[in-house]
């Protein structure tokens, strides 16, 4: 199968991406890779994977590759990775997050491509989603809140592919993930730099008093649903996330301490102005349409991703100004 993933470079991005080369298709990427996860994976045969260097806003770029090469299958996973970076450039997270979903869904109706998965974010359901379903409202925070630029342009996306199914007849999924962790996440996120600060002894900071709950997903959790979601017959929005152990970012804080055996200590910061204090998603609905279910638990995929950390040179990674 010949599949064309934007964003294909990143974290969430690397591992679909290994998961898909290890079933023999032929992937096309396209990533601007101001991160590149995709280096920290065995080389894989030059025949099965194509890489493009470029922007999803880019739309001759995507007609080009589209036309060019015929995939039965688009999966969007561009965006704008971490909460800092998109309160310093809202307007680059809006025009990625819009014309991404509205020029793939366009090109994928030409082309007759079998397949649009679009990846969204659990962010849409605002400051609190206790067991929210893909039906709950979505509401999104201030204009003046640059934060909210991310939440409210990843729904817009949501509405285009649902817009474009109902007026034209796309083949189109959304997925909503909930706090996706895992090996080869080299951005801002809470385990990440959390499990960097612990292996460097350095104090771990938390905004708050680390009250705010979130249910945290291993990202192979998340691989095994897109995979199933390739081949389902079904539309719509489907949360993607594991329920089962919800913690507080305290709690958090204090296990990957524990986990590492390190001498960091937990530092209260003040709150930032706007934050979710408590993230749970409901996920019945890809249960019963997937029949998926998440399979790695939380302190297994805690682990695996601190023995990852562990096997790389932090102190050489270009990334590392990102989570120190």
């Amino acid at each position: 199968m010949k599949i064309f993933l934007t964003g294909g470079g990143g974290f969430i991005g690397s591992h679909i991406c290994e998961a898909l080369l290890s079933g023999r298709n032929q992937l096309i990427i396209l990533d601007h890779f101001q991160r590149n996860a995709l280096k920290y994976l065995e080389k894989p045969e030059r025949d099965n994977l194509v890489i493009f260097k470029g922007d999803v806003t880019d739309y001759e770029l995507l007609k080009h590759i589209v036309r060019s090469y015929r995939p039965e299958v688009i999966i969007n996973l561009a965006a704008m990775a971490g909460i800092e970076t998109v309160e310093r450039r809202p307007l680059s997270c809006i025009e990625t997050n819009f014309f991404g979903p509205y020029y793939l869904s366009k090109l994928a109706l030409e082309n007759d491509v079998d397949r649009l998965i679009h990846f969204s974010t659990s962010e849409v359901y605002g400051e609190v989603s206790d067991g929210s379903t893909e039906d709950a409202v979505t509401p999104i925070g201030p204009a003046k809140d640059a934060r909210w630029s991310y939440a409210s342009s990843k729904a817009t996306g949501d509405h285009l592919i649902l817009s474009f199914e109902k007026q034209h007849g796309l083949n189109g999924a959304v997925i909503r993930p909930f706090n996706i962790f895992g090996e080869r996440q080299t951005g801002h996120g809470a385990i990440s730099h959390f499990i960097v600060w612990a292996l460097q002894g350095k104090n771990i900071k938390i905004y708050g008093d680390g009250s705010q709950v979130r249910a945290w997903c291993y990202v192979k959790n998340l691989v095994d649903a897109t995979i199933k979601l390739i081949d389902a017959p079904d539309t719509g929005i489907f949360n993607i996330g594991d329920p089962r152990s919800p913690e507080t970012i305290m709690a958090l804080a204090e296990k990957i301490i524990e986990l590492t055996g390190s001498t960091s200590e937990t530092v209260c910061v003040p709150k930032r102005a706007v934050d979710v204090d408590y993230r749970v998603p409901n996920v019945d609905k890809a249960k019963k349409a997937l029949e998926w279910a998440p399979t790695y638990g939380f302190e297994e995929g805690l682990k695996k991703t601190i023995d990852w950390y562990k096997s790389i040179d932090l102190g050489r990674e270009t990334w590392r100004e990102a989570i120190s």
